[in-house]
């Protein structure tokens, strides 16, 4: 079960498998958009309800922020819907970028709920152990058929021969000096090959830093238009994966733009908000 609520003021949206953790969100930006009617003093904090007049007065700064945040979570908790996918928002074909260390509790997150749909899943990784350990941990039934895209000399090598033995898996080795356009036309391939089969197609893109550090943005801009256009054709939903604290302040701004959706994923909850491009 994933829960959504969406603000009505602004373009913030947020879900989670957990009513009580996005409702915690909710409580958060509830409070932010209403600042302007909480008075702090040295003893206590006094707040004004712009929904209802309501005012109230609470004994130290915690206590009553803590209590106009519920208050306000009380006139927006009708907002909450449940039975969700994040994917909805763009009709399950598209592109959406997840902010998040690559390796986090969040991306992970993000990873199960964008696979778990889907009957096939395509990876384009450098860690495609790490991500066939992820859906055989987390997923209670795998997708019909997984294909590995890698520059990884020995992708599966952490893996048992028994685990693998028994896994719906493929394959694909890249050339570590492959342009983008080579790479693009790879993944066109591949997605051809999947085409074919009956079912949903997901691709999850894990290098997208990797990209920005061998080649120019703008190259890395218009490879990402041509792939996420072949993507769409292909009736995939693609997640792409990019650490915003890695120190590609300028890029962030740019890639974000060529994507339908972005979302910020911790361990529990996935934020959209709107662009910080301007």
């Amino acid at each position: 079960m994933v829960y959504r609520w969406r603000c009505r003021h602004c373009e913030f949206t947020v879900w989670g498998r957990s009513g009580e953790a996005v409702a915690n969100q909710v409580r958060s930006h509830m409070l932010a958009h209403n600042r302007q009617h909480v008075t702090e003093g040295e003893m206590q904090v006094q707040w004004t309800c712009p929904y209802c007049d309501r005012t109230g007065q609470t004994s130290g700064r915690e206590r009553g922020l803590e209590a106009y945040s519920d208050h306000l979570f009380g006139h927006v908790e009708a907002l909450m819907e449940s039975g969700v996918h994040v994917a909805d928002d763009i009709g399950h074909t598209g592109s959406i970028l997840t902010l998040s260390p690559l390796e986090s509790a969040g991306a992970n997150n993000a990873r199960v709920h964008f696979i778990s749909p889907c009957d096939i899943a395509v990876f384009v990784t450098t860690n495609p152990s790490r991500r066939i350990r992820l859906l055989k941990r987390e997923l209670t039934e795998l997708p019909a058929w997984i294909v590995v895209l890698t520059t990884k000399r020995e992708p599966l090598e952490s893996l048992s021969e028994e685990s693998l033995s028994t896994l719906p898996l493929e394959v694909v080795r890249l050339d570590k000096q492959l342009g983008l356009s080579d790479l693009g036309q790879t993944v066109s391939r591949v997605l051809g090959e999947q085409e074919r089969m009956d079912g949903k197609i997901t691709v999850e893109f894990d290098i997208l830093s990797e990209l920005l550090d061998t080649f120019t943005l703008q190259n890395v801009f218009k490879f990402l238009h041509i792939l996420n256009s072949r993507l769409e054709k292909a009736d995939a939903l693609s997640h792409y994966y990019f650490d915003p604290s890695a120190g590609y302040e300028g890029s962030a701004n740019v890639i974000e733009e060529m994507f339908d959706l972005r979302i910020r994923a911790n361990e529990e909850t996935f934020v959209s908000e709107p662009s910080t491009s301007p």
